[in-house]
This record gives structure tokens, C-alpha cells and sequence, in this order.
């Protein structure tokens, strides 16, 4: 059976730019290069790319002093999104099949190291399928009563009887 958990305490950092030097310097302070394809992760799911010149970073820890110096001169866009956005993780039996319920994504087309944007019961979320069959959702704050309370329904409604 689904579970459904709200995950806090964690960093949500939307960081815009492109060219080398900033390509360079963001992976240096981030420990890692920036995942090069777009709707793809990190293997750690610590950096999503979302888009041609856009990532979003998760993470337990404050990194946007530590880009502002390192992109110091660059065309970027560093921007604290955490307060705007809830994040939840869903695992289990027929956690796909939850996902299926409430948008056209074909959970089986998603694997660990990718990531998206769709509408999950007309909620825009970012997805992305981590190891072991678990799939984290990011979700506008102002929809994550709705989207908790909907989630709840789904997996109700996929529970055996």
C-alpha cells in the first residue's frame, strides 16, 4: 500500500544561468556538476534540472551566499523558492498508480536521474522518481493542503479491500 509523507527542513534553491564559467563555478560550490540534460537529477537528487538555463537545488544546508560569491560577475539568478513550496515523497505498492490517478504522467516512463514538471490534480509539481520506489513531489505552498487531502483519496481509493 501507498504512504504519503511531508518532507521538511529541507532547502529549495532556483538557480538560473549558462556558459562555462558559470556552469564551473556553480559545480565547484555545489560539489558536483550540474546535471546536463533537461528533466534530469543528480544521482543524489540534490540538483534538478528543469529547464535550458534553469536547476533547482534540494538540500539540507544554505548554499546562496556560497554561489553569490562564486558567481560573482556572471549573468545568474540565485532565488530562495523553500518558503513557496512543500515537498512530499510517496513510496510503496501502487505509489504509481496514485500518480496515474490524478495526471497523464506514465510512471513507468520515469526512472531515478530524471525529473519533470506536470499537473497532478490540477496542481502544478515537479516529480521526481528517487531509488527504492519513491517519488517526490514539489508543490506550491499554497496548494499542499489540497494536494495532502487528494493524496490521502487516492490511496485510499488503491487500497486493497
Amino acid at each position: 500500500m501507498a504512504d504519503m509523507r511531508r518532507i521538511g527542513g529541507l532547502r529549495l534553491t532556483a538557480l538560473r544561468g549558462s556558459g562555462g564559467a558559470f556552469l564551473g563555478s556553480a559545480g565547484g560550490v555545489l560539489g558536483q556538476a550540474l546535471p546536463n540534460g533537461i528533466n534530469t537529477a543528480s544521482p543524489d537528487g540534490r540538483i534538478l534540472r528543469l529547464g535550458p538555463d534553469e536547476w533547482l537545488l534540494v538540500s539540507e544546508k544554505d548554499c546562496i551566499a556560497a554561489l553569490e560569491n562564486a558567481l560573482t560577475g556572471l549573468h545568474a539568478a540565485i532565488v530562495d523558492v523553500g518558503e513557496a513550496h512543500a515537498v512530499f515523497e510517496l513510496d510503496g505498492g501502487g505509489a504509481g498508480e496514485v500518480l496515474a490517478a490524478g495526471c497523464r504522467l506514465d510512471a513507468a516512463d520515469l526512472a531515478p536521474g530524471m525529473c519533470t514538471r506536470t499537473v497532478l490534480a490540477r496542481i502544478p509539481v515537479i516529480v521526481e522518481p528517487r531509488p527504492a520506489g519513491v517519488w517526490r513531489m514539489i508543490v506550491p505552498v499554497s496548494y499542499a493542503e489540497h494536494a495532502e487531502a487528494w493524496f490521502r483519496d487516492a490511496m485510499a481509493n488503491r487500497a486493497p479491500a
